[in-house]
């Protein structure tokens, strides 16, 4: 039996087997007159923030939608599960969405791992998943799936891109999430890194949600004497690893790499202010700042009504009931929601100017851009990833 099939079985047993969903519930309820999507986040846990940022943005979304008419007259509304960043607890709502009848689709989970353990439930029964943040390869080839975020094979190489050609790095330390993500990001970056003419000196594993110490893989990147070191994680461990090597001390010449997961208000809370702060840089796949006339009126609109700069989850959890609006207004139905936008061109996303998804679900096409953190804020460099290289 493939693994595929046997992790279809697996899951499907599973969710047969639970018979109530507990946690926490932000809804907006539906009537027969309304378009029901399912947003299944981590509203509690870990990852808290980037959750809200999630429901920010589908509040936003549907308001719209419905101060422009609805689709065909009727409201959008959605409803909002409480995954937890929990493969359990997502198989929870997994469960509760696939017996709801008024969902027309789900957008979720934010994390790889989470997506990975609840795709066989919605492929089983038919529901169109589009997920925000999941980048993990594996994700690739799922029916009724697409995912707004680059495949972690498309978006791992300019993070190694960036290091080497716009940060010059020699000698390069990697601390990383030992997960599905986090191992298919360092192995893509590594990659990069010696193709371009680096050194993976050291390369340190830690558990998410679980480690808070970081000093053995730090006390390493001293060791080897590693000038740049990736961060593979988000902004929760992003900022514990570059506190504790401002208490370490040793770090103050090192620069610190990543991806716009370490966009956080955390991460600045707890690093912003810190000498460190000035050498950490981040590849955007998705840019808080870009100035495309997409990004500006959303990311306007957001922050007028929220206060906040939008997020990765908050602007790809736009794009994705965008891309579902889209596809209803153009006649689609649950049955062939997600071919129906694997046939689509979009030109209103907030994520790039031109969009289309592949055959696998994959969005085509990606710009990343550098953004720094200045005088205790997230700021754009002014610089694209210099991928010279890559294709050689």
């Amino acid at each position: 039996m493939n693994k595929r099939r046997w992790m279809k079985r697996t899951m499907a047993f599973m969710a047969a087997g639970i018979l109530a969903l507990v946690g926490n519930v932000q809804a907006i309820m539906a009537d027969s007159d309304t378009i029901t999507i399912g947003l299944s986040i981590p509203i509690t846990g870990a990852l808290a923030e980037s959750g809200e940022q999630a429901v920010n943005a589908a509040e936003l979304a549907c308001r719209e939608i419905n101060e422009a008419g609805g689709i065909d007259g009727r409201k959008v509304e959605y409803l909002a599960l409480d995954d937890k960043m929990d493969s359990t607890e997502a198989a929870m709502c997994a469960q509760r969405f696939t017996e709801n009848e008024d969902i027309v689709a789900v957008i979720g989970s934010l994390t790889s791992g989470t997506t990975l353990a609840v795709l066989p439930i919605y492929e089983d029964a038919g529901m169109p998943v589009i997920c925000p943040t999941g980048n993990n390869d594996d994700l690739s080839g799922y029916n009724n799936f697409i995912r707004i975020v680059m495949a972690a094979s498309k978006e791992a190489p300019m993070v190694g891109a960036m290091v080497m050609n716009n940060l010059e790095a020699s000698k390069v330390g990697v601390i990383y999430d030992n997960s599905d993500y986090g191992n298919t990001m360092v192995s893509a970056s590594a990659e990069v890194v010696e193709k371009l003419g680096g050194e993976i000196v050291a390369s340190e594993a830690y558990t998410a949600g679980t480690d808070k110490d970081f000093s053995v893989q730090l006390s390493k990147m001293l060791q080897m004497e590693a000038d740049t070191i990736i961060i593979v994680g988000d902004y929760n461990e992003g900022s514990l690893i570059i506190s504790q090597a401002e208490t370490m001390g040793g770090f103050e010449n090192v620069k610190w790499a990543g991806d716009s997961y370490l966009l956080g208000d955390v991460l600045l809370e707890r690093v912003g202010d810190s000498p460190l702060a000035a050498n950490i840089y981040a590849a955007c796949d998705y840019n808080p700042f870009s100035d495309t006339e997409n990004h500006k009126r959303f990311a306007e609109a957001y922050q007028k009504e929220y206060g906040l700069i939008p997020s990765e989850p908050a602007g790809f959890t736009y794009d994705a009931f965008t891309v579902i609006f889209d596809a209803l207004k153009a006649g689609a139905n649950k049955e062939n929601l997600i071919d129906t936008i694997k046939s689509m061109e979009f030109t209103n996303l907030v994520c790039s100017d031109f969009v289309k998804f592949d055959d696998n679900g994959n969005r085509v096409g990606s710009g990343n851009e550098i953004v720094i953190v200045n005088d205790g804020q997230f700021s754009p460099k002014g610089e694209t990833v210099d991928t010279t290289g890559l294709d050689e």
